[in-house]
This record gives C-alpha cells, sequence and structure tokens, in this order.
C-alpha cells in the first residue's frame, strides 16, 4: 500500500545540501510548487534566515526547548547541527550499509532515491 499510496501522491523534496548551496532558487521552487505568488530574491533570502538551523536552534516552537523537562536533552538534542554531512560522525560503515538498504527497499522507486544514500 505504501509504494501505490507514494506513487500517488504529488510531493516536492529538497536535501539540506541543495539548500545550503541553492536556497533561494530551491525556496522559489517550492513557492512555485504551492502554487503561491513569486517570491522576491529579498524575500528568498528572508525565509532562507529565518528557517535556517541556527535560528531554530533558539526557537522554542522549532526546538522542543518547551519539552526539556521530559527528555533527555543532553544525550540527544532535538536539532543537531544543521551541517551537510554531519552524519558522518554519527553513522559507522555498518550502520551506513543498513541504512542504505532500508533506503532502497522504501525509496528503490523515487527519484530521489540516490539523494538518500549515504557513502564513506
Amino acid at each position: 500500500w505504501y509504494q501505490r499510496r507514494v506513487r500517488e501522491a504529488v510531493v516536492s523534496t529538497q536535501s539540506t545540501g541543495d539548500l545550503h548551496a541553492r536556497a533561494p532558487e530551491l525556496i522559489q521552487g517550492l513557492n512555485d510548487f504551492l502554487e503561491l505568488p513569486t517570491l522576491s530574491l529579498v524575500e528568498c533570502e528572508a525565509i532562507k534566515e529565518a528557517t535556517s538551523f541556527k535560528k531554530q536552534k533558539k526557537d522554542p516552537s522549532a526546538n522542543y526547548s518547551w519539552r526539556d523537562s521530559s527528555r533527555k536533552k543532553d544525550e540527544s538534542p532535538f536539532m543537531r547541527k544543521g551541517t551537510v554531512g554531519d552524519w558522518k560522525n554519527y553513522f559507522t560503515k555498518d550502520l551506513s550499509e543498513r541504512f542504505n538498504e532500508k533506503t532502497r527497499k522504501v525509496l528503490g522507486e523515487l527519484k530521489v532515491f540516490e539523494d538518500y544514500i549515504t557513502e564513506f
């Protein structure tokens, strides 16, 4: 059922790496996908800043700090660094291979599949 539902869905995907490299272009692309009025470059840059990891790490509505009393924030922060490729500091080669296997199984038919493969 999952594969059929995914094939029927209309989705837009963005990778963190692409957002870092081409933010205004991808923000406008998402805006177009949602059929919203065209944004200026200044508006795209404002959205980039407002949605940055740096900004959201300080925003309680985004960083879940309002739940600090019920979670182990020092052991598992809700938001990490927002750094492209930082996963390599957390994945072992074995975990990367298992992640890739599961990704191929779940996303294999989707065009975005290769964006989620990890390589050591």
